[in-house]
């Protein structure tokens, strides 16, 4: 099941920080993921800014972080580097996203 191996895929290939952010107020954090499609990701001083819309996260209403997928943009093309688009993982804070629930509509 990919979304329960998102922490242990994509968590592994952060820097021992953001790990330590991640795990920081309990052991058993929940992350939930959304692959596809992939957000937009807008470089901002000090990061990105993430837009964007996922269709499915599951667990998202329990997840104290939520992974995405983002493509970085240049205005309003993707950035592309040697013809490939420049992509990236993401977490962030669950308490910073908007959670529009669709699932009954």
């Amino acid at each position: 099941m990919i979304i329960a191996n998102s922490t242990c895929w994509w968590g592994g290939r952060l820097p021992e920080k953001g790990i330590e952010t991640i795990y920081e107020n309990r052991l058993n954090t929940l992350v939930a993921a959304a692959f596809h499609p992939p957000m937009q990701a807008t470089r901002v001083s000090g990061g990105y800014l993430i837009n964007g819309r996922s269709p499915l996260a599951s667990h998202v209403h329990d997840a104290d972080w939520i992974f995405v997928t983002a493509l970085v943009m240049e205005g309003e093309k993707i950035k592309m580097n040697d013809g490939i688009p420049e992509a990236i993982g993401v977490f962030m804070k669950a308490d910073n996203c908007e959670i529009i629930d669709t699932w009954y509509r």
